[in-house]
């Protein structure tokens, strides 16, 4: 599996379960260059604008970016506004991910009773689908949600590598 060179995993993050048990997780540790031109009006309540080659984004969408650059489909799984994204500030038809993906994320939601926690970027190849969690380092942490939901991914048969946190900071 291809994994673009700033998100290939260099450690591994314990998460304790809900269930009792501990899982450790592949993490990447990346540096994201901020936005320096105009900030956009909508930042979606607050959120830091990044660069992805000149364009302004969310760190989800950049790390989608970078899942693209190597060959990978996605999207953002937006569970605040329950969508598929691909961009932000750009209309776009609504996105579907493909009917092999969207069933693992009905069996992970029907494990779960609930797609709530669902991890943020899900990213696939025609062999291979990962889950990547983008959390800013210092400043987010796993949620009881998400880790209720990777523990029914797990229980619903996706094996741990593919699944990604990706604890971003920004680049200096």
């Amino acid at each position: 599996m291809t994994l673009p060179d700033t998100l290939v995993p260099d450690e591994r993050r314990t998460l304790s379960l809900p269930s009792g048990g501990n899982v450790e997780v592949p993490t990447a540790t990346p540096a994201f260059p901020k936005w320096v031109g105009e900030t956009p009006n909508d930042t979606y309540g607050g959120k830091t604008v990044l660069d992805a080659n000149g364009t302004p984004v969310f760190a989800e969408l950049l790390i989608l970016r970078r899942f693209e650059k190597v060959g990978w489909n996605g999207v953002w799984i937006d569970t605040f506004r329950r969508t598929y994204r691909r961009h932000y500030w750009k209309d776009e038809p609504e996105i579907t991910p493909p009917e092999r993906v969207q069933r693992s994320l009905h069996a992970i939601a029907d494990a779960n009773d609930s797609a709530s926690g669902c991890f943020d970027v899900c990213a696939w190849t025609e062999e291979h689908l990962l889950f990547a969690e983008a959390k800013r380092n210092s400043h987010d942490a796993i949620r009881k949600t998400q880790k209720e939901w990777l523990e029914s991914a797990l229980n619903a048969g996706i094996g741990i590598n593919s699944f990604l946190i990706v604890e971003w900071s920004l680049a200096e």
